[in-house]
């Protein structure tokens, strides 16, 4: 289910909001999903007991994430499906 909303913003958070939309191949109601997930993400990580620890978890894990794509991209296949 989805639901509508407006807004009121300033030039400076639409032209992000628009960059944003342009990412999303034009489509503003994804560029405003992907800005609420991003916020909501955001707060999360500041209202924890240990922000810096879930910040360098997330950030081992999409260091991570990257290191096995680009494995794939070497090789054809992860690291765990290699031929024995």
């Amino acid at each position: 289910m989805s639901r509508m909303i407006q807004a009121r913003v300033t030039d400076p958070q639409y032209d992000w909001l628009f960059e944003r939309a342009i990412d999303e191949e034009g489509d503003m109601s994804a560029a405003i999903r992907g800005a609420i997930d991003l916020a909501r993400s955001f707060a999360d990580l500041l209202s924890c007991p240990d922000p810096h620890g879930r910040l360098q978890a997330r950030l081992d894990a999409a260091q991570e994430e990257m290191a096995r794509e680009a494995y794939f991209d070497e090789y054809g296949h992860f690291p765990e499906d290699a031929p024995k």
